[in-house]
């Protein structure tokens, strides 16, 4: 059987969904890389050549300004305006500690050079949900020469930060080294664990997006009515309502339709005893989100 991209496999799902193909089909032919395009947000163009590489550890892929230390970071949080306005970054350091805390919980993404799987750093990272690769062949440097960095909040204004030149290198397929600065655009997939210099777009999960909504329409139930009635009166709560047709159109979509008689035969066949190990409320919802409903 042919190798499937993740192009092909939703076009697989929607030959399910209308009963062109049958599940039992196609499941010898799928990777675990087949998935990726279908249940999470990941990069729409392939043409790249990726500035680093290292072990991907977690999942996601992310574009954001590159931060190198955790002053920078604190001073892009504490700029003018709303905190949820600051701008997007992805975190990097050789070895973090306690300190790199807040740094991580606010970042995109985290990479490391480091190659401890369960150094502090990693571990956060992991533990807060973010993508994250260690052992990247790079270097860090830094220079006392004072440097001004610009940096565009998400609503489109601007942040300022007053630091250190710093930037990380490494050496490109031809023997040369290869830079990026503290501020400038990186783009990383903790899915392939590649980063990339300049920013990437992301395509979004349909799949992904429905589970997310669910989820957030579950707690807002939860909070309103209670636990105990919180999946009943998922859909009368107002963020349901805000989002009702978009919750709609993709229950009724083929892809995820075919997504979920692909899911229903696989456990037909081999039931799940452990759906989730997590340590948030969120996490622990999601896997119990009944799109049906």
């Amino acid at each position: 059987m042919a190798t499937l991209s993740k192009f092909d496999f939703k076009e697989l799902l929607t030959g399910i969904s209308t009963r062109a193909r049958r599940p039992e089909d196609i499941l010898s032919g799928i990777r675990a890389a087949d998935l990726e395009g279908v249940i999470f947000p990941r990069f729409a163009d392939e043409e790249y050549t990726p500035f680093a590489s290292g072990e991907a550890i977690h999942d996601g892929d992310h574009s954001g300004y590159l931060v190198l230390h955790r002053s920078t970071a604190q001073q892009m949080s504490e700029g003018p305006g709303d905190s949820a306005d600051a701008p997007d970054y992805i975190y990097s350091v050789a070895e973090g500690d306690i300190d790199d805390f807040a740094a991580i919980k606010g970042a995109a993404g985290f990479f490391t050079s480091h190659p401890g799987k369960t150094t502090f750093s990693p571990v956060q990272s992991v533990s807060e949900g973010k993508s994250t690769i260690i052992a990247a062949n790079i270097d860090y440097h830094e220079s006392d020469e004072p440097v001004d960095l610009h940096f565009q909040t998400k609503s489109g204004g601007s942040r300022i930060v007053r630091t250190r030149k710093r930037w990380i290198s490494t050496v490109d397929i031809d023997g040369r080294e290869a830079r990026i600065h503290e501020g400038d655009m990186v783009a990383m997939s903790g899915s392939r664990g590649l980063v990339f210099a300049g920013a990437r777009v992301v395509a979004p999960s349909r799949i992904d997006t429905l589970y997310n909504l669910l989820t957030d329409a579950y707690l807002a139930a939860e909070t309103e009515f209670g636990p105990a009635s919180a999946w009943e009166r998922l859909s009368d709560t107002a963020f349901f309502a805000a989002h009702r047709e978009e919750i709609r159109e993709i229950v009724a979509s083929d892809e995820f339709r075919g997504f979920q008689s692909l899911i229903g035969f696989c456990h037909a066949q081999s039931p799940l005893r452990v759906y989730v190990n997590v340590h948030k409320t969120a996490c622990v919802v999601r896997p119990g989100c009944s799109p049906r409903r």
